[in-house]
């Protein structure tokens, strides 16, 4: 389920020189692709004040309640999506960094009509940015947790799956620490 922030609440985000500025902050997104992504943020000092809107070009990342959104660089969602860059949704970090991109996308339907979806990204180490979904989680998995051959082992046979995925980062993230 997508958890969106279509009202200004309390928050603060970080120019891109590292200045943080704290105030009110409503969190959008729409089908815009490419250039600047299709999240954008809409930002008040006080109820008072004008919005002003950023997107992932004009600042670094922004933090609503507990939940962080960082600048996600040269990725993919399918053959005719790609972003070189976007505000995404930290979900775990360490070795492996996994993220929740929003967007809009059109419905299909004759009348027109759009609907929000969601994906997975990941990377590691810094690495490149790839899409995760079920049909490539078992392959792609495998590779970024090959350095735990319990887990891969756990993927293989199905005792992890797609929707594990959290808590699959969170233990290879831990082990990662411990190994060390």
């Amino acid at each position: 389920m997508i958890k969106t922030y279509s009202q200004f609440v309390p928050g603060y985000y970080y120019t891109l020189s590292g200045e943080k500025v704290k105030g009110w902050i409503r969190h959008d997104f729409s089908a815009k692709f490419g250039s600047g992504g299709d999240n954008t943020i809409k930002f008040k000092s006080s109820s008072e004040e004008k919005k002003k809107k950023f997107n992932s070009k004009e600042i670094c990342c922004f933090v609503i309640g507990k939940d962080s959104f960082a600048v996600v660089r040269n990725f993919e969602m399918n053959a005719f999506a790609y972003y070189d860059e976007d505000f995404a949704k930290v979900i775990s970090a360490g070795k492996l960094v996994l993220y929740e991109h929003f967007s809009t996308v059109p419905s299909g339907s004759a009348y027109g009509g759009t609907y929000d979806i969601s994906n997975y990204l990941i990377s590691k180490n810094g690495g490149q940015v790839r899409k995760i979904k079920r049909g490539n989680f078992k392959e792609l998995m495998s590779e970024l947790v090959s350095d735990n051959a319990e887990l891969v082992n756990k993927i293989n046979n199905k005792e992890i799956k797609f929707d594990q995925i959290v808590e699959l980062v969170n233990i290879y993230n831990t082990w990662a620490v411990k190994d060390k």
